[in-house]
């Protein structure tokens, strides 16, 4: 019965845990996306307190300040949302093929240092999971994983917090970085088509 109270408790704090910290990238993301639109609409924009610690993801986007974002943006540390930034350097003019390149070498620098983390993390969820429920835990990650990894890089999705989750039960690296690679050159192709179908528009 004690050790059912302990194990209970670790994973509603477990949870609680990821929530906040869910919640919190979600508000941060969401900060940044309404500063960056009001620039974009050139609204003045209030002195916060928060204003010089967000970066300007519209103006003058060259690919080697994409590159520099993508890395920041692919951590789970930073929620920037780099497509906003990819978008309009495609539709300042930039070469479509240059910021896809940058746009995914970024990202795949982030994703290791995700992974890596993850990998830091593995011996403090061995704690609060039972040896039981870690490894049919990563069952289920070895064989829904695949999915995962394609949707969550394909779409504008939080693709950094799988990655640190995955590093957290030593996923295959090799798996995880084709498929995160080829899920990106697809993600950022798509958006570079759809900048420049716009771009005589905006």
């Amino acid at each position: 019965m004690d050790a059912f109270i302990y194990e209970t408790s670790n994973n509603r704090a477990q949870r609680l845990i990821m929530l906040s910290l869910l919640i919190l990238l979600i508000v941060a993301g969401a900060v940044m996306l309404v500063r960056n639109y009001r620039v974009a609409e050139n609204l003045p924009i209030n002195d916060h307190w928060y204003s010089k610690y967000v970066p300007d993801l519209v103006h003058d986007i060259t690919p080697l300040k994409l590159l520099y974002l993508s890395i920041l943006g692919g951590m789970i540390f930073f929620p920037i949302p780099v497509e906003l930034a990819f978008f309009f350097s495609i539709t300042q003019g930039h070469s479509a093929p240059l910021c896809i390149a940058a746009a995914v070498t970024g990202f795949m620098v982030g994703n290791v240092v995700n992974y890596l983390v993850g990998l830091k993390m593995s011996r403090h969820v061995s704690y609060i999971l039972s040896a039981k429920k870690f490894y049919a835990l990563r069952r289920q990650v070895n064989r829904w994983g695949t999915y995962a990894i394609i949707i969550m890089n394909v779409l504008p999705a939080p693709s950094d917090v799988l990655t640190v989750g995955l590093g957290t039960i030593r996923y295959n690296r090799q798996r995880l970085f084709v498929l995160t690679l080829i899920s990106t050159i697809i993600k950022f192709t798509v958006l570079a088509l759809c900048a420049r179908t716009l771009q005589p528009y905006l």
